[in-house]
């Protein structure tokens, strides 16, 4: 048995220093929404990166209402763990299923991308002054 927790201990070691766990994770806030009801989309991003290039996804016809980001660093060791959390506030002006491709970060050569999401608006289609109307009095608040 302590052979066992031996071997299990010393291979989590080597193959945690060779493979670092990086994350990519991205939820939204709802799963349906109604017709200008705002939600968030939010995507988090952890592990030893060299040098990340983030690649977003197109929201379609989602509008952005407001974007926030922040960035940590983390010193373990001789390795810096990055943690990166993107959040976006959308809407969808008119009903229907709007998909949401993951997020992909793309370092050393190697695609890390978050799952695909759909989120289903229902309710009457937003009129284009009124659209305008609500995004600037979301705004100047």
């Amino acid at each position: 048995m302590l052979r066992l927790f031996s071997l299990f201990l010393v291979s989590n070691l080597i193959f945690g220093c060779v493979f670092p766990k990086v994350i990519v994770k991205a939820e939204l806030s709802k799963n349906e929404v109604r017709t200008g009801e705002i939600f968030s989309y939010v995507v988090k991003i952890e592990g030893d990166f060299s040098s990340p290039r983030l690649e977003l996804p197109d929201f379609g016809e989602l509008k952005i209402v407001s974007q926030n980001q922040t960035r940590n660093y983390l010193f373990k060791g001789r390795k810096i763990i990055l943690k990166i959390k993107l959040t976006y506030q959308l809407l969808a002006p008119r009903p229907g299923r709007y998909t949401i491709k993951g997020t992909k970060v793309i370092d050393r050569g190697k695609v890390y991308e978050s799952k695909e999401l759909v989120v289903k608006a229902v309710g009457k289609p937003l009129k284009k002054r009124k659209f305008k109307d609500f995004i600037e009095g979301a705004i100047s608040i």
